[in-house]
């Protein structure tokens, strides 16, 4: 697999790029950007693989609901109307500029984060307030204020072009006792149904995932990303029907979206929804992995556009 990564810089200098770019059709630039993620030419018309189907989701697929589930905020709306309010990490408070932010408020831990981050990126985790210091917290914030909100989102996803303006939001910080890490299972589901789940552990620390099919039985040969696999089954926890019963139930009003879960002592709590995982260009190991994936992602799909 080509890394366009390896000639094209620094993650802001790939997004200028990617921003002077912007006047380019979708379709067009979803062909460029598949061959330089893949070496492969993308197969539109009759796509097979997972990686090919998100590119077919990503400009076909339109579902005006799909808007409200990528910003932070409002998926919070959207998910206590469909009754997963109790699931919901607790809010503490929501910014809708950088210079309204009050450091003193804020309590000794905590997750701060912008309403339209990916991903790692315009998200910290703050574990001792006195040791982050006010100065540098607000320096962080107005850096990811000045990046600009484009409306074409420069890998063509068209559920991120929401529309909605930048706020900053600070959860509480959900923690497991004697771990500096929590687990987060993320549950690919089609139409509806778990068929595949991706488990992570120790993310900052020795980070490696688990991979699982919908029998829960334990991959060991299939790798997703560079993390390592876990290096023999883990006991899945106590409640995880509970856990499928939820992220099927909110994953049938679309064809595909990964559902991503916290299980802290039993509680379960919703990460968010993710329609276009790695914008389509995973790595996935051995290749059969995104074949099987692929079928898995039913056509003919509604379109929306």
């Amino acid at each position: 697999m080509l890394d366009y990564r390896k000639f094209s810089g620094s993650r802001e200098l790939r997004k200028k790029i990617l921003s002077l770019l912007s006047w380019v059709p979708d379709r067009l630039m979803i062909r460029i950007q598949y061959f330089l993620q893949t070496g492969k030419k993308l197969n539109l018309k009759n796509p097979e693989t997972f990686n090919e189907k998100m590119q077919w989701y990503k400009l076909n697929y339109h579902d005006p609901e799909m808007l409200r589930c990528t910003d932070k905020v409002e998926i919070r709306e959207y998910l206590k109307e469909k009754g997963f309010g109790n699931l919901i990490v607790p809010i503490i408070a929501i910014y809708e500029k950088p210079e309204d932010l009050d450091f003193k408020s804020l309590p000794e831990k905590f997750v701060i984060k912008t309403s339209d981050g990916s991903g790692a990126n315009e998200v910290m985790v703050c574990h001792s307030k006195k040791e982050l210091g006010e100065d540098y917290l607000k320096n962080r914030v107005e850096e990811w204020f000045k990046t600009p909100k484009k409306r074409n989102h420069e890998a063509r996803e068209w559920a991120y072009n929401n529309g909605y303006p930048r706020r900053v939001i600070v959860e509480e910080l959900i923690e497991e006792p004697g771990k500096k890490d929590i687990d987060d299972y993320k549950f690919y589901c089609f139409q509806g149904k778990y068929k595949f789940l991706q488990w992570h552990k120790d993310r900052h620390s020795s980070h490696k995932a688990g991979h699982y099919d919908e029998n829960r039985e334990f991959l060991p040969e299939v790798r997703v990303s560079s993390y390592p696999s876990f290096e023999k089954a883990e006991r899945l926890p106590d409640n995880f029907e509970e856990m499928v019963e939820i992220a099927e139930t909110i994953s049938k009003a679309f064809p595909f979206v990964r559902v991503d879960l916290y299980n802290i002592n039993k509680r379960i709590y919703i990460g968010e929804l993710t329609f276009y995982p790695a914008s389509g260009y995973f790595n996935y190991q051995p290749p059969y992995v995104d074949k099987w994936l692929g079928t898995l992602f039913s056509e003919p799909l509604v379109s929306y556009s």
